[in-house]
């Protein structure tokens, strides 16, 4: 939805777990998972990368999400 945008994520330094969301957030976009693992790579930085958010990220399914509203939803006065 591009009324929501931007969107800010972080933690507390930025980079893997960030980067595990973000990841997941690229897998509910379609991108494959060579462009994801790229991605965080290049924003994580070799010692922030850990194998158990690798993991998570490559084993994580959108389809188990419950459907989600994406447009926006009046405000009750």
């Amino acid at each position: 939805e591009p009324d929501n945008h931007p969107v800010l994520i972080h933690c507390n330094k930025g980079k893997s777990r960030t980067g595990c969301v973000v990841g997941c957030y690229r897998k509910l976009q379609n991108w494959s998972t060579s462009a994801i693992f790229e991605e965080y790579y290049r924003h994580a930085g070799d010692s922030s990368t850990t194998l158990i958010d690798q993991q998570y990220i490559e084993l994580f399914d959108p389809a188990t999400l419950p459907r989600i509203r994406t447009s926006p939803v009046a405000m009750a006065q």
